[in-house]
């Protein structure tokens, strides 16, 4: 999972759901661009 402490001391931290969407969105895509380099 991907943590980051200080996002409730920050204006971000209104929206945590939509961050974490963000940041969950990133990581899969992130994956799944090392998996076609793969191929």
């Amino acid at each position: 999972m991907i943590e980051i402490p200080q996002i409730k001391h920050k204006n971000l931290g209104v929206m945590p759901s939509f961050y974490v969407f963000i940041a969950t969105f990133a990581a899969l895509l992130q994956y799944y661009i090392k998996r076609t380099q793969l191929c």
